[in-house]
């Protein structure tokens, strides 16, 4: 919420820094105080949840402590993350962009993937491939794919350093006076508004950092679950149960099995979890090569990096009419 006597502009541009994913741009006190708000029912159930379980399970006091108390306060501090840097309002309000830019996505992945896809089709036929992976424990098996998650999260958050560099500081011009009209602050930009960019504080900094990396990583993440589900129908084709037997060397897990025209068709847990690999492999790459070739990568972000210049481009405006306000006054423009 604005201080009272803002100009209603302003409680807009808040709600539209919040939809945007950037809620740390607005100025507003109460922002902390909403934020827990929004919380409380999150904080209520996982104390509901603690106080169940700490009562059911018998378990020693430390025990309890690290098996209740550990998990139940790292997913208290990842809600608090998510509502506070506002990931869960990009998500809920960016739905039609996000179609937009996966579209593009689409396109790099289509130019960019061929030549992999062969080198993994060649992989997920190989006995070696199954008994590597189609045996690991659920921990080697959950690491494996953290390890291709971290991996391809670095690669993206420093790819894109001169980028966020950018977006730090708008410029004011007619490119930001441009971008702001596009958004709730054009009223400000007719009313003779001077943009104002003064330094973003740290919260601020992180905040368009997550943005720009929650909207990207999503789309690399649906590129590695596409191929995973691509080698996943592929498998249904081809192997059947003697065969897993025969790649894995012991009896399949088998987690589905149903008879199609007289035929039987299993999905065993070796099959996900190579299915899962290859995919993990292939988003790995393609965030690799996305940011690596010119053409791609600005196909891959122009679209994400033009939403958030035009909320910067507001924030600037946005900025300036708190200027005015605490002087008195209005810039001619």
């Amino acid at each position: 919420m604005t201080a009272p006597g803002a100009p209603p502009e302003l409680g807009e541009l808040e709600v539209f820094f919040r939809r945007n994913g950037l809620p740390h741009l607005a100025e507003s006190p109460e922002f902390r105080e909403d934020t827990l708000r929004r919380l409380r029912p999150v904080a209520v159930a996982l104390a509901v949840a603690a106080i169940v379980l700490a009562v059911v399970v018998d378990l020693s006091w430390w025990e309890r402590v690290l098996v209740i108390g550990l998990p139940i306060l790292l997913v208290g501090a990842l809600s608090y993350s998510l509502v506070s840097f506002g990931v869960l309002a990009l998500i809920a309000h960016q739905g039609r962009p996000a179609l937009s830019g996966m579209k593009a996505t689409t396109s790099v992945a289509i130019r960019a993937l061929p030549p992999l896809l062969a080198v993994l089709l060649f992989l997920s036929l190989a006995q070696e491939t199954w008994r590597a992976f189609g045996q690991l424990e659920g921990w080697r098996f959950g690491a494996v794919l953290v390890g291709f998650g971290l991996l391809s999260s670095i690669i993206l958050i420093a790819g894109l350093h001169r980028e966020r560099s950018a977006l730090y500081t708008p410029v004011p011009g007619p490119e930001l006076e441009r971008a702001a009209r596009l958004t709730p602050a054009a009223s400000l930009v007719d009313a003779g508004i001077a943009p104002a960019a003064p330094p973003l504080d740290r919260l601020a900094r992180i905040n368009v950092a997550v943005s720009l990396f929650v909207a990207l990583g999503g789309r690399v993440l649906a590129v590695g679950l596409a191929v995973g589900v691509a080698f996943m129908v592929f498998g249904l084709l081809i192997v059947d149960r003697e065969l897993t037997a025969e790649w894995v060397g012991e009896r399949p897990n088998v987690l589905l099995d149903v008879s199609i025209s007289g035929r039987e068709v299993i999905v065993s847990e070796a099959f996900v979890r190579v299915a899962a690999i290859l995919g993990g492999f292939a988003a790995l790459y393609f965030v690799a090569v996305a940011l690596g070739d010119k053409r791609n990568r600005e196909q891959f972000l122009d679209d994400e990096l033009d939403r958030i210049g035009r909320v910067m481009a507001a924030w600037a405006y946005y900025r300036g009419a708190l200027s005015d306000g605490r002087e008195g006054g209005r810039h001619d423009g």
